[in-house]
């Protein structure tokens, strides 16, 4: 299993987590946009997620607005990340807002 208290930098194509993930309260997962590709967090059990979601988009990536994407798969998912009105916002301003599934996690451009 991955256990993440700290940090976790989810660069394109992504990471297959061959087991488990379980997050903690203090921990923050990056995910990335290059290309109009996101990285995809693949974990192969179970996700129990808390912590902070942060999101960076390399120059030129071209960001469709209202476009789901999704951002973490699993077999399974528990918990949510602590972003304010589940929204996550990047560093030149684009906001996401985070949506779960049973199994998932989406970003849809605001």
């Amino acid at each position: 299993a991955l256990y993440n208290n700290g940090y976790v930098d989810n660069v394109v194509p992504g990471i297959v987590v061959k087991s488990d993930y379980i997050s903690f309260p203090d921990s923050m997962l990056l995910i990335e946009f290059e290309e109009d590709k996101n990285s995809l967090f693949t974990v192969e059990g179970k996700a129990v997620i808390s912590g902070g979601l942060k999101v960076r988009i390399a120059d030129e990536t071209s960001i469709v607005s209202g476009k789901k994407y999704t951002v973490l798969k699993s077999k399974s998912l528990s918990g949510s990340f602590t972003n304010e009105k589940s929204e996550v916002e990047t560093a030149s301003g684009l906001k996401f807002r985070i949506g779960y599934t049973e199994n998932s996690v989406t970003l849809t451009v605001l």
